[in-house]
């Protein structure tokens, strides 16, 4: 079968889920890396999420070798501090742990907007607030405030479970793109229901003057 379509790998995917021969014959965790392989397309990283035992097994396109990410063994107390892994390092390894920094984030994130324009298009001038975060937030704090006012554009509520206002004089258009970049609405609305999306992160991209204007919303 042609994996080249979206539609042809979820197929074939899902006729080796169903067709899986048992643990007898070959360990889930090896046979969906099995499953990811047959349907690979330029993948970066491959995942397998164990949710019985709390894991996830990834590896690389530059390394084959499959990692494992234990969250038992991960403390979410908001006093421990963040932490942050290159993907390439081992993280069974307490060492490879690195302690966050907005210094890292910073360049993380400005080296990703070097390599792909849309994520550059997408974060524009909100690349240095991302990169303070989570700084500027708090896992003792469940409601994230409205964005600040900036060129007369408030969009709210954030997070929302249904629909988003925008406030913004001279609106021209309305975008709304999903973390993959596919656009999943474009209009010009002023009142907008996003109710049947997916929880998740969304950007709301606002063109006023000419200029655009991007937020990020979370989908409940």
């Amino acid at each position: 079968m042609n994996v080249s379509a979206s539609e042809d790998r979820f197929v074939k995917a899902a006729d080796m889920v169903n067709s899986y021969p048992g643990s007898g014959v070959i360990p889930m965790i090896d046979y969906s890396f099995q499953v990811l392989d047959s349907v690979w397309e330029n993948t970066k990283w491959q995942l397998v999420y164990d949710l019985d035992n709390l894991t996830i097994q990834y590896r690389i396109l530059s390394d084959a070798t499959i990692r494992t990410l234990d969250f038992s063994t991960f403390d979410f107390n908001c006093d421990s501090g963040t932490k942050l892994l290159e993907l390439g390092d081992d993280p069974a390894v307490g060492a490879n742990w690195k302690d966050y920094s907005t210094a890292l984030n910073i360049t993380l994130i400005n080296t990703v907007c070097s390599v792909s324009s849309f994520v550059n298009s997408i974060l524009g001038a909100e690349a240095d607030d991302i990169a303070v975060y989570p700084e500027s937030a708090s896992c003792l704090i469940s409601i994230i405030p409205v964005e600040p006012d900036r060129e007369g554009i408030h969009v709210y509520p954030n997070p929302t479970s249904g629909y988003i206002f925008i406030e913004c004089d001279d609106l021209q258009s309305v975008e709304i793109l999903n973390q993959m970049g596919q656009l999943v609405y474009t209009g010009n609305a002023s009142a907008i229901n996003i109710e049947s999306l997916p929880a998740g992160i969304y950007f709301v991209r606002l063109r006023k003057n000419k200029s655009n204007f991007v937020h990020k919303v979370i989908k409940e």
